[in-house]
């Protein structure tokens, strides 16, 4: 009965996931709709840019939790691990760069808290990935492997500002023994 109930949540889990993600991608396209349908800004108009610009950032957050969403289910429904990897970093590419951008622009509302709240488990996540990616062999984890550098190269940038020294210290705090989510000295 147990491993029953545990099969039901992890299929509800997926759906959740999937769901999500389209959701949020519904609403990134209707954003953008939106955007479209909008007077560009004129010369001396700040009112017209600032609405434009504060539609924009809604659907760049929308587009954030989409990805997230979307990873999470990749998560979920994708069993062979190169594959899993290879997409997984496929879609941190996007949600680092867009979570880079959001970081600080919404002040102190339930949105800043949610951003916030992403860092630990990316702080957390993303080691284990890159060193799954790194023990992986064969040419099936190749793609994986590249992406996984330029991963490493946008989370250096969201989380320090200077990618060469925090990729290097990135490396050394995934390097074997050293917890996921531990910082080891620079």
């Amino acid at each position: 009965m147990l491993i029953r109930a545990t099969t039901q949540q992890l299929k509800a889990d997926v759906v959740t996931n999937v769901t999500a993600f389209y959701t949020y991608m519904k609403v990134v396209r209707d954003g953008l709709r939106k955007l479209k349908d909008m007077p560009q800004p004129s010369a001396g108009t700040a009112g017209d840019n600032n609405a434009r610009r504060c539609v924009l950032r809604n659907v760049i957050y929308m587009q954030f939790l989409g990805l997230e969403s979307g990873r999470k289910a990749i998560r979920d429904l994708v069993e062979f691990e190169s594959t899993q990897a290879e997409e997984t970093c496929a879609i941190l590419l996007s949600e680092l760069v867009a979570y880079r951008f959001l970081r600080g622009k919404f002040s102190d509302d339930l949105r800043q808290r949610r951003l916030n709240a992403r860092e630990v488990e990316h702080r957390r996540t993303i080691p284990i990935l890159w060193r799954k990616v790194e023990a992986g062999s064969g040419r099936r984890w190749e793609k994986a492997k590249g992406l996984a550098k330029e991963v490493v190269h946008h989370y250096a940038k969201v989380y320090s500002g200077e990618p060469k020294s925090s990729e290097a210290h990135f490396r050394k705090s995934c390097a074997p023994g050293v917890p996921a989510g531990e910082s080891v000295a620079a």
